[in-house]
């Protein structure tokens, strides 16, 4: 295309093919460092942290790349239009663009024999690299989010709440000291979780438990169980009747479930 207006449309095109580099990795980086902070919050509770929040948080990066993978292909399209505009202008107006294409294809250049571009770079093109990326953090949160679905969450957690909001249903769920086997001497004795990882893994203190002071109710127990993880906000404990060290584990004839 030849006309007096050819350099002016040139030098513009030019100029709004860096206009949209720059919006392109400004909105990219945005994203990048929501998507980054999100799936390090997450990693950082998935051990100790309840498992909802991990669950919720999956979703919610999922959600996010979906217009982070929406406002890359708008901005390269608009890119891809500008340089195709750009070089429908040449040779009249400037050879940049068409130098840069034949390096691209080629993976040399003619102007300058040393200026290369290897072939597993050109196969592995920018565009190609930023959807692998989404496409990482992607299967990340999906990953996560299979690893922590709500079919595979313990049963305690519901357990732990209604026997917290309502002390009335524990004494119900607990067989109570009065219906123990005639002449049973079992006690009542508080195993106490140091953090969420442990009581998943059914892991707990034996010393702990040998030294606690053993219970005659439920109450007493649940009572004392309390005060030893009250300050500690990942702690857990239940309480269970006629409780024995076996094989370095402990095995209880019953428990309460889960509480705080």
């Amino acid at each position: 295309m030849d006309s007096p207006n050819s350099e002016k449309q040139y030098e513009l095109a030019i100029t709004l093919i860096q206009y949209y580099v720059e919006l392109f990795w400004l909105i990219f980086g945005a994203f990048l460092l929501a998507e980054t902070v999100l799936i390090g919050a997450i990693a950082s509770i998935a051990k100790d942290g309840p498992d909802a929040f991990v669950f919720g948080g999956s979703i919610l990066g999922l959600l996010l790349v979906i217009p982070w993978w929406a406002t890359y292909r708008y901005n390269h399209a608009l890119y891809a239009l500008r340089v195709h505009e750009a070089r429908s202008l040449e040779p009249s107006a400037g050879t940049f663009f068409t130098n840069g294409k034949e390096l691209i294809d080629t993976g040399f250049s003619s102007l300058d024999s040393k200026i290369r571009i290897p072939y597993l770079a050109r196969r592995l093109a920018p565009r190609h690299s930023v959807l692998s990326l989404i496409a990482i953090f992607a299967a990340a949160f999906l990953v996560i989010l299979i690893g922590h679905w709500p079919s595979k969450w313990s049963d305690n957690t519901s357990t732990q709440a209604s026997q917290t909001a309502n002390p009335a249903a524990l004494a119900q769920a607990v067989p109570p000291k009065d219906v123990m086997p005639p002449g049973s001497t079992e006690e009542w004795s508080a195993l106490v979780y140091v953090d969420v990882q442990a009581q998943r893994l059914a892991v707990f203190n034996t010393d702990a438990m040998t030294q606690a002071p053993r219970f005659t109710t439920v109450q007493q127990c649940v009572e004392w169980g309390r005060s030893r993880v009250g300050s500690n906000p990942r702690s857990t404990f239940e309480c269970g009747v006629g409780c024995r060290i076996v094989g370095g584990g402990v095995v209880c004839r019953d428990k309460t479930g889960i509480m705080r």
